[in-house]
């Protein structure tokens, strides 16, 4: 027999065999306190069977409640968006190495660059030593050139 698809009056009519005359049409002075009895094994029976069956019944409706969330547009648009950040994850696992291995040679780089500070700022001097003899030299060519035009004049 499968418990899951039991019936209460088949239940009902079982246990009214076996406990004897209880029910609503027992008379008498208990008769109405029989009936109350009925009714509460009944009741205590129903509970046993719903609540043997409440954590099927809790699986259902986390079920049915976690389809209808995923049903909803704006949790399709979250779930495609994390399988987005799945495909870079190759991406970003590359572009980390690659920091990383910049990183690494960050310090022998200011090294080099310290070591070379002062022939890099010797070289700034010479430019703008250059850069005001040019300006010297653009003088004397003007200068030049005004002469040779009053001279061919």
């Amino acid at each position: 027999m499968d418990v899951t698809f039991l019936r209460f009056n088949t239940t009902a009519d079982e246990m009214a065999r076996t406990v004897g005359n209880v029910g609503e049409d027992s008379g008498g002075l208990f008769g109405s306190l029989d009936g109350r009895l009925y009714n509460a094994i009944l009741l205590g029976e129903r509970m046993i069977f719903q609540l043997s069956r409440m954590p099927r019944l809790l699986e259902w409706h986390t079920e049915a409640a976690l389809a209808a969330a995923l049903a909803q547009q704006e949790v399709q648009a979250a779930v495609q968006s994390l399988k987005s950040f799945e495909r870079l994850e190759p991406v970003l696992t590359s572009e980390s190495d690659r920091f990383q291995s910049t990183l690494n040679g960050m310090p022998e780089r200011l090294t080099e660059a310290l070591v070379h500070q002062p022939e890099i700022v010797g070289l700034m001097q010479t430019s703008r030593d250059l850069v005001v003899r040019l300006g010297a030299l653009e003088n004397t060519a003007k200068t030049f050139d005004k002469t040779v035009s009053q001279l061919s004049e």
